[in-house]
């Protein structure tokens, strides 16, 4: 059974849930090596406060050279009042897929929508 305590005050309309999945992520300030993610924020909070971020990112390659394809923590973490995180050591002309996911105090919630990007072959 939840118990509320200071931290967590109104929090016991209900029991808490997860949080529904960040919205709209898309992404910005797009390099051969990194680019930065954006998203909205939950239309729920599950009754908790959001703690953090995590973004996930894998690659489908290009080319000359396939992907993982498999998925893989690019930053953990995020604060959840930014909403917004740079992904560092990726590979030019490469294709990645990116995903975000929200966490409360107790949940995790879905992963948002994937979204596709192909760094440049160069930064000009």
């Amino acid at each position: 059974m939840h118990t509320c305590d200071t931290e967590f005050i109104g929090c016991c309309a209900g029991p808490p849930e997860p949080p529904t999945a960040p919205q709209s992520p898309q992404h910005t300030a797009l390099t051969p090596t990194s680019f930065t993610a954006q998203w909205t924020t939950p239309t729920s909070d599950g009754g908790l406060p959001l703690r953090n971020y995590t973004v996930e990112i894998r690659d489908q390659g290009n080319t000359f050279c396939p992907g993982t394809f498999a998925w893989t923590v690019a930053v953990a973490g995020v604060d959840p009042t930014a909403r917004v995180a740079t992904v560092t050591d990726l590979l030019p002309a490469y294709v990645y897929q990116y995903r975000v996911r929200a966490f409360n105090y107790e949940f995790s919630s879905p992963w948002s929508s994937t979204n596709t990007l192909t760094t440049p072959q160069t930064g000009k």
